[in-house]
């Protein structure tokens, strides 16, 4: 057989890198004023328009917006309207209030006051025209559907990734109580469900560009240790984006149990094949979610009544203040006639733009804005849910829960006493051991920077060695060329 074309296949690698870098932009960097594009449009600050949009370069910056995120879950209707209403953190009134549909209808509506004021022309009784109230309540329509679509959109992708978590303490059951009465068979145990965290976490790196090797993964996996240092650089073939890496830990995960399946009875196998196969199912429903947005066509013809129905309305609402004013007594009377429609036209153009930039915001679950999904928290808590099932107690052989665990990470962080490498309270066995094995083999393992990925921040855990772009680059070139 001859060896693969080397300048043939980089090229493959890079065309994958290519296309997987591709990812559909929501609506609300798609549409302009009228001229609707499929880029951030020229009114929209980038970095202040979306008051909540965040660019993460740590992992600690990562479970810091998770924080924020789990306060923002805490705040509800109960708590008051006022409070709930003061809390401006999570909404979308900023951009909003910076928006140019907002204020091109204030500018409409000051200077049609002008003109009327000034006689430059007369009111009319345009307010009755049906046709006005006809086009609102279609809007009002068109409006509903897309929030509530983007809404059943979010939840159910929500409620994918949550399903996920529950099938990982799923098989994290089944193999607690079939394969661990033997160290081969709780290695093997402990391998799979690794490999299914990892899959979790390197599925949400590939999903979207907010969540990265270097900000997400690395420090996940310095903090959990569910792949080697081994395994870790095996993935280094595929690209980062695109759902590459995470099959490729699926097929480590179908793998080892397929070598264990000797020690399963054929039914409950076949039960977790089923388990694992949904696993990956609601992994790439989420990519569907992701890949496939609500359609253009829909979402334009939107944009497009917003920005005519807005200047008609404001403009009308102008119309009936002069004849309103006209028909006052005095001069309160006008100032009030005055102030109160300036409120009402302000208040109509809120409301609408309001409603599209809410469903605009919750379109990407997975994105950057505090609203979005705590991915941070999903694979954290998938990974220690699963790892305190492994970690379940005997009542019969008098064993309590997390006692054998503790012991033997005891006994292997006692053998890296004197290695210098600070460790998470959460980094897992096999990485442990893995550590244990590489000291035996190197007596110099503390002074060795190539064998010590990690290194203590002096706050909780681990911070990862972050090398530079050059360096990443050069190894996954490396890795690439070798395989």
């Amino acid at each position: 057989m001859e060896d693969a074309d080397p300048g043939r296949s980089s090229s493959i690698t890079q065309e994958l890198e290519e296309q997987a870098s591709v990812h559909v932009v929501p609506s609300w960097r798609r549409f302009g004023p009228i001229n609707s594009t499929r880029s951030i449009p020229s009114y929209v600050d980038k970095t202040a328009a979306h008051s909540n949009l965040a660019s993460w370069t740590t992992y600690e910056e990562l479970k810091n917006m998770d924080k924020r995120r789990k306060k923002l879950l805490t705040m509800q209707a109960c708590h008051g309207p006022t409070r709930l209403m003061f809390h401006v953190s999570g909404t979308v009134l900023v951009p909003v209030l910076r928006s140019v549909e907002l204020w091109s209808c204030v500018f409409l509506y000051v200077l049609s006051r002008i003109a009327l004021n000034y006689k430059w022309f007369t009111a009319s009784e345009i307010g009755d025209f049906r046709g006005l109230p006809t086009v609102g309540i279609l809007l009002v329509f068109m409006l509903n559907f897309y929030v509530n679509t983007c809404i059943c959109r979010f939840f159910n992708a929500i409620d994918e990734s949550m399903a996920m978590i529950g099938r990982i303490n799923n098989i994290a059951l089944r193999l607690r109580a079939l394969l661990w009465d033997t160290d081969e068979k709780q290695k093997s145990t402990r391998r799979i469900v690794d490999y299914l965290c990892a899959a979790q976490a390197l599925g949400y790196i590939g999903l979207t560009s907010e969540y990265t090797h270097d900000n997400f993964w690395r420090g996940f996996n310095a903090e959990f240790g569910v792949l080697t240092k081994a395994e870790d650089a095996a993935m280094l073939v595929h690209a980062s984006k695109g759902g590459s890496r995470y099959r490729e830990a699926m097929c480590w995960v179908f793998e080892e149990l397929n070598d264990m399946s000797c020690h399963i009875p054929a039914p409950v196998l076949c039960g977790m094949y089923q388990v694992i196969s949904e696993f990956q199912l609601a992994m790439q429903k989420i990519y569907d979610y992701r890949y496939q947005p609500i359609p253009f066509v829909s979402e334009h013809i939107l944009v497009v009544f917003l920005h005519v129905y807005l200047p008609v309305q404001t403009t009308e609402m102008a119309f009936q203040a002069q004849i309103l004013k006209d028909q006052a007594t005095d001069d309160i009377a006008r100032l009030v006639v005055e102030m109160f429609g300036m409120f009402l036209a302000v208040l109509a153009c809120i409301g609408f733009v309001g409603l599209f930039w809410v469903g605009a915001f919750i379109e990407d679950p997975f994105g950057p804005d505090i609203s979005d999904a705590r991915v941070v928290h999903f694979c954290r808590m998938a990974t220690m849910e699963s790892r305190r099932v492994l970690a379940a107690g005997n009542p019969k052989k008098q064993q309590r829960p997390l006692q054998l665990e503790m012991e033997r990470r005891l006994e292997l962080k006692s053998c890296l006493g004197q290695s210098g490498v600070a460790l998470s309270e959460h980094f897992g066995i096999r990485a442990l051991e893995e550590l244990v094995e590489m000291q035996a083999k190197h007596p110099q393992f503390q002074d060795c920077q190539e064998e010590k990925p990690w290194h203590a921040d002096g706050m909780n855990g681990l911070t990862p060695v972050l090398p530079s772009k050059a360096q990443v680059a050069s190894d996954e070139e490396s890795t690439r060329s070798k395989l």
